[in-house]
């Protein structure tokens, strides 16, 4: 059976936050958008979404409009399913698990609570790193969901407070860039302290990140690739002999 493909339309969205577009920014999220189309979710969001970079944009501007005092589930609920979107393709598990679907009423009040937390904060500091961390942790503990996804959503929501210096992303590109070889939660906290005393004045926490990131994942293909390389090379002569 073949795939649907959902047509994207352009919409421009007023830049909220100034940051390096992703390297691959101009893609549309076919896969996720498929997914959770099958899956019933149309109804989630509208359509907007043309690109990666375009999607980024418009959840910035949706984080910014949100007023959590005004309990508006809808738009909550739409703000995470995008940064679902936003996150890529292996964030479809957490829809496509046959033996517990996702529910968006099982996790809505941890989830409330997790941007709450994040909605309090004010600046880069010890307090914060501390806070945000419990709250992942707490998060995380109830929905099952991992670190990198997680610290994705706080990514987004602590830009309503932080703007370009919001917390950034730790997954395992910048797991490896931050000298750890695996994802782990008692590390958080760690990485933030390390990646913020790598910003320069020159280079807001969001562009440092993204650099980084980029450079990671950069070294990593080129790495895959000469892999490939040998491999080929070596079943080749492997034949010749």
């Amino acid at each position: 059976m073949a795939k649907r493909i959902i047509k994207k339309k352009t919409c421009p969205h007023r830049v909220i936050i100034p940051i390096t577009p992703l390297a691959n920014g101009d893609e549309y999220p076919y896969t996720m958008i498929n997914i959770l189309t099958d899956k019933g979710f149309k109804k989630e969001w509208g359509d907007s979404i043309s690109s990666i970079n375009n999607l980024e944009q418009e959840i910035f501007e949706l984080v910014d409009k949100y007023n959590i005092e005004s309990d508006e589930e809808d738009d909550l609920r739409k703000i995470f399913h995008y940064i679902q979107i936003w996150a890529g393709y292996s964030a479809m598990h957490y829809y496509i698990d046959k033996e517990k679907p996702f529910d968006w009423d099982a996790i809505k009040d941890a989830y409330k609570a997790l941007v709450k937390s994040c909605l309090s904060i004010s600046e880069l500091s010890e307090e914060t790193y501390n806070s945000i961390g419990k709250a992942i942790r707490e998060f995380m503990e109830k929905t099952k969901m991992t670190i990198p996804f997680i610290t994705k959503h706080t990514r987004f929501w602590s830009s309503k407070k932080l703007k370009a210096n919001m917390l950034p992303i730790y997954d395992s590109n910048m797991a490896n860039v931050f000298g750890k070889k695996t994802v782990k939660q008692e590390d958080l906290t760690d990485y933030w302290k390390w990646i913020v005393n790598k910003k320069t004045e020159k280079e807001t926490l969001a562009n440092l990140e993204r650099r980084l990131f980029e450079e990671e994942r950069s070294k990593r293909k080129s790495k895959d690739e000469e892999i490939k390389k040998q491999k080929k090379e070596a079943w080749k002569k492997y034949n010749e002999e």
